[in-house]
C-alpha cells in the first residue's frame, strides 16, 4: 500500500471484471498520519479523457474530508484533556478558576464553584471582575507572570470576603502566556477543630449562614461583644450552631491568634472533669502520668476556652471554675498551690440555665458570672426563611465532598424539608442533605431521596386533620385491600396509596394489622423493599 493517489486503468485491474472501466483514488488519513481510507471515482474507458480532472477533484474532496474527521478528532480529544484537567483540578483542595488572557473564566473546580456560591458550569464565560473587587489585580493579570496578593472577593454565599489569591500564568509552546491559574484560599488554614495543631479556631462570622431576625439579632450581639474579654453565654437546642458562634466570637477577638480550646462537659466521667479543666500535678492519683498533665485552662492561656454544655458540669467544680474566672487563678489537682491563667471564656447550654438554677441543678453565682451576655440562638424551626439558603450551601458542600455532580433540589423535595420542623436543627439538616446527596443519581434531589422522617413530616401532619382523604386511604380496610392487590408488596402498595413505605409500615403497626411475635416482626414485616 503506497498511501497516495493513483490511477489505475482497464487492464491495470487486477479483476478482469473491471477492465471496462477506470478508476482514481486518493487516500485519507487521520490526526496521526494513520490511513483510514480511500475516496475512489469509477468512470467507463469512454471517459479516460477526463481523469486528470478527476483525480484532482478526488484528492480535494479526500482532503475535506480528512479535514473534517481531523476536526473531530480534535475536538474529542481536547473533551477528554479538558476532563483531565477538571478532575485535576478537583484535586487541588482549594478554590481553582482557568481564565484566558482577557479575565474570562474557562474552568472552575467545585471548591470554586462552593466559594461563589454557583455551579462550575455557571462560572464559566463569566469575568473575574464580577468577583475580584481589587483593581490592580486585574492589572496584574494582564501583565503576566507569578503574583499573590490579599483580596476582596463579592458574590459569595456570606457576601464580602477578604482571601488569598495567587495566580500561575500557563504558556503555549512559544512560551507565549495564554491562560492563568487563579488559586483562593483562607488565610488561616482550612483544618479540622479536632486535629488542629495550632488550637486555632476555624470558623468566622462569615461562615454563619442565615438572615432572619433571630440570627441577625445573635450575630450583632455577638460581633458587638467578640472585642470584650468578657464571659459569654450561647444559649440554643444542640445542633442549632453554638460552637461556630463560638468559633467566630474567638476569630472576632485581640485573642484570635492564640489557642482556642473546645471541651464537651457531658462527654467527661464525673471523675475526670476537675483534672481535665484544671490539669494535675505528678503524682496526685494512682494512674496518673508521671511528670503530671496540663488542663484545658493551661492549653488556652492567652487565648480562648469553649466549655459546651456547661449544664453537666458537677456542682463542687462549678465553684472551682468560679474562682478561676474571678480570680484568674488555677489549681491543678494534687497542686499545693495556684497559678495564673489568661483565659477568655465562652460557655454554652441547651437547657435553660437560669431554671436550672431554681431547681438546684446549677450554681446561681456561677450564672450571674457568666450570663451577663447572653446569646439565644434560635432553633431552624423559627428561622424557616434561612432553610433554602442553607440547602442550597449544604447541597454544594456535600457535592464537593462526595464527588457527585448534585446542583439542585427538586420543589417538591423541598417543600418537604420546609414543612419538617427539625428537632435536631442544622445539624440535622446537614446530615439530611449529605445522606440525599449520596443517594441520587443525577443532578437533582427528589422526595424520595430524603431520609424518611423528613419524607413523611408533611404526610404525617396532614394525615392527622380531621376528615382529611389521606386518613381515609389508610384506615385498616383500605390497607389490607391496597396489600391484598399489590401480592403482598409493600412497596407497590405504598405506591398506589400516595405513601411513603415507612409511613404504610407504621400504619399498619398502629392500627394492630402486625403482630409481634417473640420479640420479632410477624412474617408480614418481611415484605419486599421494592
Amino acid at each position: 500500500m503506497e498511501a497516495k493517489p493513483c490511477i489505475v486503468i482497464r487492464e491495470e485491474h487486477f479483476s478482469e471484471i473491471y477492465h471496462w472501466c477506470c478508476c482514481v483514488a486518493a487516500p485519507i488519513f487521520d490526526l496521526r498520519g494513520c490511513m483510514i481510507g480511500c475516496l475512489d471515482i469509477t468512470v467507463s474507458f469512454d471517459d479516460v479523457s477526463k481523469m486528470s480532472l478527476l483525480s484532482g477533484m478526488a484528492q480535494l474532496v479526500a482532503r475535506s474530508i480528512q479535514s473534517e474527521i481531523k476536526t473531530r478528532q480534535a475536538v474529542q480529544e481536547a473533551e477528554q484533556i479538558r476532563g483531565v484537567l477538571d478532575h485535576t483540578v478537583n484535586l487541588a483542595q482549594r478554590a481553582v478558576v482557568v481564565i484566558d488572557k482577557h479575565g474570562t473564566i474557562n474552568t472552575a473546580n467545585n471548591d470554586a464553584a462552593l466559594l461563589f456560591n454557583k455551579t462550575a458550569g455557571a462560572l464559566v464565560g463569566t469575568h473575574c471582575s464580577t468577583f475580584l473587587k481589587t483593581g490592580n489585580i486585574i492589572e496584574k493579570i494582564k501583565k503576566g507572570g507569578n503574583f499573590s496578593d490579599t483580596i476582596r472577593l463579592s458574590g459569595m454565599l456570606s457576601g464580602e470576603k477578604e482571601l488569598w489569591v495567587e495566580f500561575r500564568p500557563l504558556q503555549d509552546s512559544a512560551q507565549r502566556p495564554t491562560r492563568g491559574l487563579l488559586v483562593f484560599e483562607d488565610r488561616k488554614p482550612r483544618v479540622s477543630v479536632r486535629t488542629n495543631p495550632k488550637r486555632l479556631a476555624c470558623f468566622t462570622f462569615e461562615n454563619l449562614i442565615g438572615s432572619s431576625p433571630g440570627m441577625e439579632r445573635a450575630v450583632k450581639l455577638a460581633r458587638r461583644f467578640a472585642p470584650l474579654d468578657v464571659p459569654i453565654l450561647l444559649q440554643g437546642e444542640t445542633g442549632s450552631g453554638k460552637e461556630l458562634f463560638a468559633h467566630a466570637v474567638h476569630n472576632e477577638s485581640p485573642r484570635k491568634n492564640a489557642p482556642f480550646i473546645p471541651l464537651n462537659c457531658a462527654a467527661l466521667p464525673r471523675d475526670l472533669v476537675e483534672s481535665e479543666l484544671f490539669g494535675y500535678a505528678k503524682g496526685a492519683f494512682t494512674g496518673a502520668l508521671p511528670q503530671g498533665k496540663q488542663g484545658k485552662f493551661d492549653l488556652a492561656d492567652g487565648g480562648t476556652l469553649f466549655l459546651d454544655e456547661i449544664d453537666s458540669m458537677p456542682l463542687d467544680i462549678q465553684g472551682k471554675l468560679l474562682r478561676a474566672i474571678d480570680g484568674g487563678e488555677i489549681a491543678p489537682v494534687g497542686a499545693n498551690s495556684y497559678k495564673r491563667a489568661d483565659v477568655r471564656i465562652i460557655v454554652s447550654s441547651g437547657k435553660q440555665l437560669f431554671q436550672e438554677t431554681v431547681t438546684g441543678g446549677f450554681r446561681k453565682d456561677l450564672y450571674y458570672r457568666i450570663s451577663a451576655v447572653t446569646i439565644l440562638i434560635p432553633p431552624l424551626r423559627e428561622r424557616k426563611t434561612d432553610i433554602e439558603e442553607l440547602v442550597t450551601y449544604f447541597v454544594l458542600k456535600a457535592a464537593t465532598t462526595l464527588g457527585k455532580p448534585v446542583r439542585r433540589v427538586d420543589p417538591r423535595a423541598l417543600d418537604l424539608i420546609l414543612a419538617y420542623d427539625w428537632p435536631g436543627n442544622v445539624r440535622q439538616l446537614e446530615s439530611s442533605i449529605v445522606f440525599a446527596v449520596q443517594l441520587t443519581d443525577s443532578d437533582t434531589i427528589f422526595p424520595e431521596h430524603l431520609p424518611d422522617a423528613v419524607a413523611d413530616a408533611k404526610t404525617e401532619r396532614n394525615s392527622s386533620l380531621p376528615g382529611d382523604s389521606q386518613s381515609a386511604r389508610l384506615d385498616s380496610f383500605h390497607l389490607t385491600h391496597a396489600i391484598d392487590q399489590a401480592g403482598g408488596k409493600i412497596g407497590v402498595a405504598a405506591q398506589q396509596l400516595g405513601v411513603s413505605r415507612s409511613t404504610l409500615y407504621r400504619r399498619r403497626r398502629a392500627k394492630g394489622l402486625v403482630k409481634e411475635r417473640g420479640g420479632k416482626a410477624a412474617p408480614g414485616e418481611q415484605e419486599d423493599t421494592k
